[in-house]
């Protein structure tokens, strides 16, 4: 299997472990921060739900522009989404519950790229491994969900504490995972 085809693979995975990888912790942050039981259901379905607008707009963009400038563009959305997540722990309290649903509505902004690379798949398969290729990144969608939440419980077992005024602690550290493995994958 080609290596472009492998990122590709890459970069579904890391769209819906992003998704889905505060999902354990969520409720617990919306709360500590300040936010009401109705903004935590705006948090958690709201990522998943900017997605859906956004898938259209990626596959728009991955016909007009490069599809690595588009996937860059989706990370770059996504580390954005992750640092206001991760950053909500430390600023005013009357903004932060926002900052979190802000993040997480970034993050799903950015998973709507899945467009764009099924649209890769597509193009820059052989003919002979196309259908096969679009279902394996259906499987690794799927996993990649799956794998999300268990990553967030090794998240809350880091350790807490404050790096030039940011705090740290087992409630933010799912965005600022987010931030990292987005930012690497760029």
């Amino acid at each position: 299997m080609r290596a472009d085809i492998v990122a590709v693979f890459g970069m579904i995975a890391l769209l819906n472990i992003d998704l889905s990888i505060s999902i354990p912790t969520l409720a617990a942050y919306v709360h500590r921060l300040g936010g009401s039981t109705t903004l935590y259901g705006v948090a958690a379905g709201g990522g998943w739900v900017c997605a859906i607008p956004a898938l259209p707009v990626f596959g728009l963009l991955s016909d007009r522009f490069s599809h690595r400038s588009v996937l860059i563009l989706a990370l770059a959305v996504m580390a954005c989404g992750g640092s206001l997540y991760g950053l909500a722990n430390s600023c005013s309290p009357r903004a932060a519950p926002y900052l979190v649903v802000a993040g997480r509505f970034l993050i799903g902004s950015g998973s709507g790229c899945r467009a764009a690379c099924n649209s890769y798949l597509a193009t820059y398969s052989d003919p002979d491994s196309r259908t096969v290729n679009l279902g394996i990144a259906q499987v690794v969608m799927k996993v990649a969900v799956l794998c999300g939440p268990p990553l967030n419980l090794l998240l809350v077992s880091l350790p807490e504490g404050k790096l030039l005024g940011l705090r740290f602690d087992s409630l933010s550290w799912a965005g600022y995972a987010v931030t990292v493995l987005a930012a690497l994958y760029i």
